[in-house]
């Protein structure tokens, strides 16, 4: 499972590279604030994290790597949500 979520990781580096692009630019519309313990954090929902995925044209990954990778990024305590 984590050698799947490498593989896309690297095609996701990949892609904002050849896009010039930042990790903040990809996702900024899907980052929302969350409380926690007194602290604000960025977060990110599964769908959000997808979305920005497709708009950098990786369209190729197959629904069982996105489970994967999903599986490796999201915290259970934040509802299942990426932190950023």
């Amino acid at each position: 499972m984590i050698d799947v979520a490498e593989k896309i990781f690297v095609k996701i580096a990949e892609a904002i590279f050849k896009n010039k692009f930042t990790i903040r630019k990809v996702w900024l519309k899907n980052i929302e604030i969350a409380e926690i313990d007194g602290q604000e954090y960025e977060i990110l929902s599964p769908e959000g994290f997808i979305e920005g995925i497709e708009e950098l044209g990786l369209n190729d990954i197959k629904e069982k790597e996105m489970h994967y990778l999903l599986k490796v990024l999201s915290k259970p305590e934040l509802e299942g949500h990426i932190l950023m």
